[in-house]
């Protein structure tokens, strides 16, 4: 999972709160920014939890056996390919 920061950088949010004084930050409101950090941090725990239920799929193969292997792995990928398109 990326770190708070991370997503911060990539929404722009910490180039935008450098202050005139080197070393400090200064906040300044930039709605559109905050929009695009919001959103990341909505995609992200969007595909952690997309994860976690493919990782359901995977275990139950391991708990009910062979019979139903294929439908396990195919719910897995099915869950894991949502995200990408």
């Amino acid at each position: 999972m990326t770190d708070t920061k991370e997503l911060a950088r990539r929404a722009g949010l910490l180039e935008a709160m450098q202050a005139e004084i080197p070393g400090e930050f200064q906040w300044r409101p930039f709605p559109d920014l905050l929009e695009r950090f919001a959103q990341l941090v909505r995609e992200e725990a969007v595909a952690g939890e997309r994860e976690r239920c493919a990782k359901v799929c995977e275990d139950l193969d391991v708990t009910y056996g062979d019979w139903h292997v294929d439908a396990c792995e195919l719910c897995a990928e099915a869950i894991r390919a949502h995200g990408k398109g």
